[in-house]
């Protein structure tokens, strides 16, 4: 699973998302619709993982 954390100017956690499902080798990861969650949230940092389970 692949998770956006997005943040604020200030750093502080504005909202957690899980934004694409695959499987441990494999998630199609597009980029725009991370700008597109980020710029909807208006958040001035993001940080991208990609999590098991």
């Amino acid at each position: 699973m692949f998770v956006v954390i997005l943040l604020d100017a200030q750093h502080r956690v504005i909202a957690t998302e899980e934004l694409f499902r695959g499987t441990m080798t494999q998630t199609s990861v597009y980029l725009r619709e991370v700008v597109k969650l980020a710029r909807k949230h208006n958040a001035g940092s993001v940080i991208c993982r990609v999590a098991d389970g």
